[in-house]
């Protein structure tokens, strides 16, 4: 006994294909969110420092640790960066750029993972 006309394609193949592209998206999505400065590498650290406020704080970044990683920086007390910049002025911007990309981040990542059901009225009705 045989069938005749084209061979059917098990439903598999095609959500095989959706499961390839859902990873790659997730991927891509995961690739273009921005890292949050607590999970900073030492490398991601250096060149923060040679971004922020257009390289103004390149030469603090000689003056810490090399193993020094976002964990580390983001704990440091603004005292620690007024002693690293060697006036107050400086290191009361530098640490205010820190926190600032922390809040920048932590939005980000907000938006791009909305929680379901936040932000709606609720009513007891």
């Amino acid at each position: 006994f045989q069938l005749r006309g084209k061979p059917m394609q098990p439903p598999y193949f095609t959500e095989e294909r959706q499961t390839d592209l859902d990873a790659a998206q997730k991927a891509e999505r995961l690739a273009n969110r921005p890292v949050l400065p607590q999970k900073w590498t030492p490398d991601h650290v250096k060149q923060w420092f040679a971004k922020v406020a257009n390289g103004q704080f390149e030469k603090v970044a000689e003056r810490i640790p090399s193993s020094t990683d976002g964990k580390m920086l983001t704990r440091m007390p603004e005292n620690r960066f007024i002693q690293l910049c060697g006036d107050e002025k400086t290191g009361r911007a530098l640490f205010r750029l820190l926190h600032e990309e922390m809040d920048l981040c932590k939005q980000a990542q907000k938006e791009a993972n909305p929680k379901p059901g936040r932000g709606r009225a609720q009513t007891g009705h």
